[in-house]
């Protein structure tokens, strides 16, 4: 009766590392190791996301976590690597049941040490289902980030050149305890200052 509708279900598991963690990440590879991360890290997160997912209507937006899928999705992220097959599995069992039901997923933006990571893996599935002039996949775009611009810059030229829509969640960010100091804003005024010209540029469309 306000005027409000729809909701935003966060699957919130997530992983913070600091540097030795992530320089100490191995992956799971192919061995007993590897079934146990499936069945102890992936499943868990693939069911606790199809979950949250069958809980929204037509409309409603669901976040999630790469790195809630345990220590392969880590590894994979950090080295820039294709999901491995089991969570590829995953990821489009759970996309599929959101274009399925209308639901629209925000795969939110994460610590540097993975973002590339997150971007290669946001845009390989903005190109499988955000077509037909509607976005299903949304990517995280960070405001206190200085490469921020260029980054949706580019992804917004890979969206023209291989004809899908790009999805865009731009938040201030949320790892300033976490990511490299060089990497954000000097002042909150910078930050908002491009989140600002950030949104208005995706408004005009310019």
């Amino acid at each position: 009766s306000l005027g409000f509708k729809g909701v935003i279900l966060g699957y919130a598991r997530e992983v913070v590392m600091d540097e030795s963690q992530t320089t100490s990440l191995s992956s799971c590879g192919e061995t007993e190791a590897a079934e146990a991360c499936i069945r102890n890290e992936i499943l868990p997160w693939k069911k606790g996301t199809l979950e949250t997912v069958q809980m929204t209507v037509p409309g409603d937006f669901v976040a999630l976590k790469f790195t809630g899928a345990g220590s392969q999705a880590l590894y994979s992220l950090t080295h820039q690597e294709d999901p491995s097959p089991a969570l590829r599995e995953a990821i489009d069992a759970v996309c599929s049941l959101a274009a399925e039901r209308g639901v629209r997923l925000l795969f939110d933006a994460e610590q540097a040490a993975v973002q590339k990571g997150i971007d290669a893996w946001t845009l390989e599935y903005m190109r499988k289902f955000n077509t037909q002039g509607k976005a299903v996949i949304y990517g995280t775009y960070q405001a206190y980030l200085k490469a921020t611009p260029s980054v949706l810059s580019s992804h917004l030229a890979a969206a023209k050149r291989d004809n899908f829509v790009l999805g865009v969640k731009l938040v201030r960010g949320a790892y300033l305890g976490s990511d490299p100091r060089y990497l954000i804003h000097d002042t909150k005024a910078d930050t908002d200052a491009a989140y600002n010209g950030i949104a208005g540029s995706l408004a005009r469309r310019s």
